[in-house]
């Protein structure tokens, strides 16, 4: 996992080019979603990656409690989430897979304003479907797995 800081913190830029949070960055929130579970040392260890790429933000617990690989039933969970939340709010949602070489990573802002992490294997499309696309990025650089 150490190998995704990067794409948290490519994303966090991102999310403050796009205009995500207030002005003051301290109250960027970026909401969690993930198959990664509170048992082990993934879903600490991810937080102790944001944080280092932003300690000012703000780090919501959305779920961790998706089933293993269901990627499918991520996809549905993450979507009802971010409806319920405002346009500025970044989500990171890892689901179906861990970071490696070959694992690509997309961010997309919606057109509501929400942006989003995900790696690029179906988790955003009920996201993509119900707010569309507005800006969208693929992290393809196998450095960031060195």
């Amino acid at each position: 996992m150490k190998k995704l800081a990067l794409a948290i913190l490519s994303l966090l830029l991102m999310a403050s080019l796009f205009g995500c949070g207030t002005a003051e960055k301290a109250a960027m929130p970026l909401v969690l979603v993930t198959d990664f579970g509170t048992s082990d040392y993934r879903t600490p260890v991810l937080k102790g990656y944001i944080y280092s790429a932003g300690p000012e933000v703000t780090v919501i617990d959305g779920t961790h409690g998706i089933s293993p690989m269901d990627i499918a039933g991520g996809a549905y969970v993450l979507d009802m989430t971010a409806k319920e939340f405002p346009s500025g709010v970044v989500f990171v949602a890892i689901v179906g897979t861990l970071p490696s070489p070959e694992h690509e990573y997309i961010i997309v802002e919606t057109n509501s304003g929400q942006v989003f992490l995900a790696p690029d294997n179906g988790l955003l499309t009920h996201v993509i479907e119900s707010q569309g696309i507005k800006n969208a990025y693929k992290i393809t650089d196998a450095t960031l797995y060195e």
